[in-house]
């Protein structure tokens, strides 16, 4: 969970930095209409780890070992969903960012854009533990009630649940940059 945190962090604060830097500069490139494609770009990566996820969780399935253990395998999943949670920039984060080198202070807003990053990190990876432990008390709650058979089924409509998000925050993205979703 922590590799979530620091990638989510990370990501975040250099898109925030690079934004700002092309507002900066004054590119021709309005930062609002990266966004969405940020977005999409976001999407796709999440419906990436969710059919890796799904390949797992069916593999795992096969092989007879589809029952909760503890501990996840997808390290390089977390990582692609730590990027894929940080490559949009929110853009108050750019406007304090901004704000705070327009009035000099370019290394407050520096630290704010940090913290913010650190902030929804931290959330991330509370979310995710939650989510990591009931997935386990599910699948003991199955196996204490004698149904071993369904204790596959946990991770596999996780990933399902995965995949679906993406494609939504996908299609939202795409929909957003070429202006038929508002």
């Amino acid at each position: 969970m922590l590799a979530l945190g620091a990638t989510v962090t990370v990501t975040h604060t250099a898109g925030v930095f690079l934004l700002a830097l092309i507002v900066t500069v004054g590119t021709a490139v309005a930062p609002e209409s990266l966004f969405p494609w940020f977005a999409a770009a976001s999407g796709v990566l999440v419906v990436l780890v969710g059919v890796t996820l799904l390949v797992r969780a069916r593999s795992a399935w096969r092989h007879g070992h589809g029952h909760g253990h503890g501990h996840g395998h997808g390290h390089g999943s977390i990582l692609v969903m730590g990027i894929a949670g940080g490559m949009v920039p929110s853009p108050s984060a750019i406007v304090v960012l901004l704000g705070a080198a327009a009035l000099g202070h370019a290394w407050f807003g520096v630290l704010l854009v940090l913290a913010y990053g650190a902030g929804m990190a931290l959330t991330l990876m509370l979310a995710g533990l939650v989510i990591v432990r009931l997935s386990e008390r599910i699948q003991q709650w199955l196996l204490s009630r004698g149904r071993a058979r369904w204790v596959g089924v946990v991770p596999t409509v996780t990933s399902l649940v995965v995949i679906v998000l993406g494609v939504v925050i996908t299609v939202r993205g795409v929909g957003s940059a070429l202006g038929t979703v508002s």
